[in-house]
């Protein structure tokens, strides 16, 4: 959970030493400090690392029930639900929890 602090009740409470580049990029520098969030209550883009793409490693049961509104997206071994290599989402909204295969690996 992230809770939203005023500056002006921080100041000289945090040492500015503590405190990640909000110019700089992701590096070793900026690691275990904190990351100050802008006017819109985003983190810097320059803090984000680069993707090269989503991965999604198998699982050899299903997820948990995820929160009220919230989903959880897994790739099966086969063992839970679903096929070797099918991938599902669980998802809980209006107190249900219903889950879908995304993608039928045998059908791809």
């Amino acid at each position: 959970m992230t809770t939203r602090v005023d500056s002006a009740f921080t100041a000289g409470v945090v040492k500015q030493t503590t405190v990640a580049s909000k110019t700089a990029t992701k590096s070793a520098s900026n690691d275990g400090k904190i990351v100050q969030l802008d006017a819109g209550g985003l983190i810097s883009s320059s803090l984000i690392p680069p993707s090269t793409g989503l991965e999604i490693a198998e699982r050899n049961s299903d997820p948990g029930n995820p929160a009220e509104g919230s989903a959880v997206i897994w790739m099966s071994n086969g063992t839970g639900t679903g096929d070797d290599g099918d991938v599902l989402i669980k998802i809980t909204a209006g107190g249900a929890t219903k889950t879908a295969t995304l993608v039928d690996f045998s059908g791809v």
